[in-house]
């Protein structure tokens, strides 16, 4: 199994894990009005951003590893677009915090950041998908 393949496996389980924890923690934090951020779900941001980073580091590698593949280096570079709109949807509200922006700026921004995240995480399985079919190694059969 070459690498390309490890990360692609590596990103869709990255993607379902993370959507699965966002979306439970959120509901779960909408229902309660904030009150579950003081419990013991507060290191769930850090690992879902471990496993961000993880999987932004492997792409950047396969990036470089398939310098003679085009087809494959484009879905790895569109996979890398991707974390890294992810990455802005998770840094922009914390500038927007430090930055002291209006109120309709920061909400723009949350909103951005709430739509964006999910997306990006079906996008990013979407991609793994596709690579792992579409350059999968054939058994030819006599």
């Amino acid at each position: 199994m070459n690498f390309t393949k490890i990360t692609a496996i590596y990103t869709m389980m990255y993607a379902i894990i993370s959507f699965i924890l966002l979306v439970t923690i959120g509901v779960f934090t909408v229902a309660s009005r904030g009150a579950v951020i003081l419990t013991p779900c507060v290191g769930l941001p850090f690992f879902i951003g471990f496993l961000h980073i993880v999987g932004f580091i492997c792409e950047i590698i396969c990036f470089h590893v398939n310098k003679n593949f085009p087809a494959k280096r484009r879905l790895v570079l569109l996979s890398l677009i991707f974390y890294i709109i992810e990455i802005v949807a998770l840094v922009l509200p914390f500038i927007g915090m430090f930055a002291k922006m209006n109120t309709y700026l920061i909400q723009n921004v949350v909103l951005y950041a709430m739509g964006s995240i999910p997306v990006t995480k079906v996008c990013l399985l979407v991609l793994s998908l596709i690579i792992l079919v579409k350059f999968r190694k054939r058994k030819d059969t006599i």
